[in-house]
């Protein structure tokens, strides 16, 4: 078996030596900051079943005539889901407004939303102002806190089929 020169193993050096030291450097830089320093985060996160578009109706004996057979069911409800309006207020400012539509094909899914907001240390107060269903006029919960955060805590805002719910991880238990 023939050694390799000393040539080549010097450049095969060079090429190992060279891809570690610029590794390393990427490795370190550009440091990356979520928020600037002393700052922490609020997440909203929202996973809720929500409500039907419509409500369940009978059909009537001329529509059950007019169908097939194997069709013929006498109570119809729809799938689709009724988008949920979102309102965020930090502070008495409005941080987040949006709405959200279901997932799934025929719109009869999850409604799901996840956000972050950074937030100042100190006493914050949060609103949060959910509509989850378009035939009422006015919202359908309305979650109104002040909570305490340094930039050691994160503050989470959850709404699920169960409600609102609000925590810090570490601090508090939900």
């Amino acid at each position: 078996m023939k050694l390799p020169s000393p040539g080549s193993m010097l450049m095969q050096f060079v090429v190992f030596a060279s891809s570690a030291l610029i590794l390393g450097y990427l490795s370190d830089w550009p440091s990356y900051r979520m928020y600037p320093p002393g700052h922490t985060e609020l997440k909203l996160v929202v996973r809720h079943s929500g409500k039907l578009l419509e409500a369940c109706r009978e059909r009537s004996a001329e529509e059950l005539s007019a169908l097939p057979r194997n069709m013929r069911r006498a109570t119809v409800c729809p799938r689709e889901k009724s988008p949920m309006m979102v309102e965020l207020s930090i502070d008495g400012e409005v941080r987040h407004h949006s709405t959200i539509h279901a997932s799934g094909i025929h719109d009869d899914g999850v409604l799901a939303l996840y956000k972050k907001f950074p937030l100042p240390p100190g006493t914050v107060d949060v609103r949060l102002r959910i509509k989850d269903d378009t035939r009422l006029e006015e919202f359908s919960h309305d979650f109104e806190a002040q909570f305490e955060v340094s930039s050691a805590s994160t503050l989470v805002i959850q709404l699920n089929d169960a409600g609102i719910n609000a925590y810090q991880p570490g601090l508090t238990s939900h």
